[in-house]
């Protein structure tokens, strides 16, 4: 079941934009304080790339007209980077984007997020139609960023689910808390064992090893993730 905790925020709200199409968010002037609202009804096959700077007391959210009723499917992704964005209420279910991250907290290698949060979302059965693809459902660039009350479930493909991408010598300061992550199997060699890189979080790699990543997990529920031995790796 995909479980989501709802909670009620009030932020500090300036425009207030309904969008039905990605091209409405992408080509926005977002400043702090804008609410930009995704109609309830599936997007298909839909890139977001979302590019705006709020602050702490008027972030630009980007959020689900009902919770869980914006639908994201096929090969649709998000992207977003700046300062200050909350994303809310957004369901991607049952699509099939391939090699790919499905949210990722930068829009380009240089344009990163910070100060930002990702919300009461859910990413449930969105796997490419080979499990031999190596992708990542989410991955967590940056600064100071957040990932609270959501539901990831049903990984099949290779690649681990999350990974935080350290810079070196530069602690991320990021918060994954209180999310649910469920139900991954093992994909297997030839020779039956387990491969690797399928486990359910990542903090770092080989190449960052050696700085202090500041990254704080706590209040997760883990349940049936049998990816491989290593659940959470701390690099």
């Amino acid at each position: 079941t995909w479980m989501i905790m709802l909670s009620c925020v009030g932020w500090v709200h300036g425009r207030r934009t309904v969008v039905t199409g990605a091209s409405g968010i992408n080509s926005g002037a977002w400043g702090p304080g804008d609410t930009i609202v995704m109609k309830s009804m599936t997007w298909n096959n839909q890139v977001i790339s979302l590019k705006a700077v709020g602050t702490e007391a008027s972030p630009v959210v980007l959020e689900a007209e009902i919770p869980g009723k914006t639908i994201l499917t096929g090969s649709s992704k998000l992207l977003f980077s700046g300062k200050y964005i909350v994303v809310s209420g957004l369901f991607f279910s049952n699509g099939n984007l391939s090699g790919s991250d499905i949210i990722s907290f930068r829009t380009s290698s240089s344009e990163t997020a910070e100060n930002c949060r990702l919300t009461q979302s859910a990413i449930v059965n969105y796997n490419p139609a080979s499990n031999t693809v190596d992708s990542k459902w989410v991955s967590i660039y940056g600064r100071n960023n957040r990932i609270d009350h959501c539901s990831f479930e049903n990984k099949n493909n290779s690649g681990t689910l999350m990974v935080v991408w350290l810079v070196n010598n530069m602690p991320a300061g990021h918060v994954i808390a209180d999310n649910y992550f469920g139900y991954r199997n093992s994909n297997l060699d030839a020779g039956g064992n387990e491969l690797n890189g399928q486990e359910i979080l990542r903090i770092g790699d080989s190449s960052t090893s050696m700085t202090m990543a500041g990254v704080t997990v706590a209040g997760n529920f883990f349940e049936r993730c049998n990816g491989e031995i290593e659940v959470i790796s701390n690099k």
